[in-house]
């Protein structure tokens, strides 16, 4: 578990997550290929390979293959991230813009300690080169309006305006300062360069808390990003450790599922179609589509338990629980890819691995999310299940789920890359 802790608060974005993730794929002895360059593959290797630095899919070749046993997860989660507007003078605070990326639980990122990380592009000589960054400090905050001033606020409720509330203080300027000192420039200096040398950002504000244990037991996870990062955790480790025997296994991990996945990086873009067509091309596979007929992909994203204090935002009929097992979700609409054949295989293989599962159906009135098997499953046309496991408080800055599921669907994991 202290790994896995390790991992989240390193990962402050999802270009540190795949970094991470990338790292203990080489030291695993995964070998790095580049989209680029050309692939010779063996059967009995490992292999990896990214895309815009958010984007990862690790796979391993056994001696003997027939179809591919896939796993895919997100990197991305709801966040605020830096406008490439100016920063501001407002009063005498330092101020900067933000816009919110994805479905964030706004009011969960007032008052908190928050630093900032993401990646510059940076020319050096003709070359532009991309280089993480990681202001690893409590420089910012988003302070509340003090309850005298909205009295009522208790009982109507806190309206936040995501242009108006949501500039971030990050210190204060003298009265007589012309000049407000650009954050990207700060940043820059940090790392050893000018402003005039970057020439493209993408930075994303984070909760400075680190993610702990917590509970009477310690059997919970706080932290921020478990919805996704827990599952592109356990899908990696679970790639790692698993005897593959019978498919080429995958771990696929996109960008911008939180938005649509409708991007370079994302699940609707062409990384794994392209990667697939690589590695069949470098094993001479001439049965590519008749493998894929056998083929399987867990598409894994957390999933909603019961929230004990709003029991009327739930289903009423299926109550998921944390630490009770993995959860299949389901929606006749296809928000979720699962079906009765996926469902089935996927059943019977908990119960040889033993482990137990829970379902999931959003109430009938209330809007469904999604997540990217659907996408997977048009694109790549290989029956799909959406799995993930049950937590509180999904998008908020500080997430909650179980330690003993992390186990669970680790070694489910685990059975589904050894079938």
């Amino acid at each position: 578990m202290e790994s896995f802790l390790k991992f989240l608060y390193q990962s402050p974005t999802a270009h540190f997550a795949v970094k991470n993730l990338s790292e203990t794929l080489i030291d695993s002895e995964f070998i790095l290929l580049k989209e680029g360059s050309p692939w010779e593959l063996s059967e009995g290797k490992s292999y990896l390979v990214t895309r815009g630095q958010t984007a990862l899919i690790a796979f391993t070749i056994p001696q003997k293959y027939n179809s591919f046993h896939f796993i895919g997860a997100h990197t991305d989660s709801p966040n605020l991230r830096l406008r490439h507007a100016p920063s501001q003078k407002n009063e005498n605070y330092h101020q900067h813009p933000v816009e919110v990326y994805g479905g964030v639980l706004l009011h969960t990122w007032i008052d908190r300690d928050l630093a900032i990380a993401g990646t510059l592009t940076v020319n050096k000589g003709g070359t532009l080169t991309p280089v993480l960054v990681n202001i690893n400090t409590p420089m910012f905050k988003i302070p509340s309006l003090a309850i005298h001033l909205h009295r009522d606020v208790n009982e109507k409720g806190l309206h936040l305006n995501k242009h108006q509330h949501f500039n971030a203080i990050s210190g204060l300027i003298d009265v007589e300062e012309k000049e407000v000192q650009s954050l990207v420039g700060y940043i820059a200096e940090t790392y050893g360069y000018s402003l005039d040398d970057i020439k493209g950002f993408d930075l994303s504000f984070y909760d400075y808390q680190k993610p702990s244990v917590i509970g009477i037991q310690n059997e919970f996870i706080s932290s921020p990003r478990l919805d996704n990062l827990a599952m592109c955790y356990a899908g990696i480790e679970a790639l790692k450790k698993a005897d593959v025997k019978n498919s080429i296994s995958v771990v696929a991990l996109f960008d911008h599922e939180e938005v649509g996945s409708e991007s370079y990086t994302g699940a609707a873009g062409s990384f794994l179609e392209d990667t697939l067509h690589r590695i069949c091309s470098a094993l001479s596979i001439s049965d590519f589509y008749e493998m894929k007929s056998r083929s399987f992909f867990i598409s894994a994203d957390m999933a909603h338990a019961i929230h004990p204090n709003y029991k009327e935002k739930h289903d009423g009929l299926e109550f998921p629980l944390i630490n009770k097992g993995p959860v299949f979700k389901y929606n006749a609409n296809e928000r979720y890819a699962t079906n009765s054949e996926t469902e089935a295989y996927l059943n019977l293989l908990a119960e040889e691995a033993g482990v137990k599962i829970q379902r999931f159906t959003n109430r009938q009135d209330l809007a469904c999310g999604s997540t990217i098997g659907p996408a997977i499953s048009t694109r790549i046309g290989v029956p799909t299940i959406d799995i993930g496991n049950p937590m509180l408080s999904m998008h908020s800055i500080r997430e909650l789920c179980g330690v003993q599921d992390m186990q669970e669907i680790e070694r489910l994991f685990i059975a589904f890359f050894q079938k």
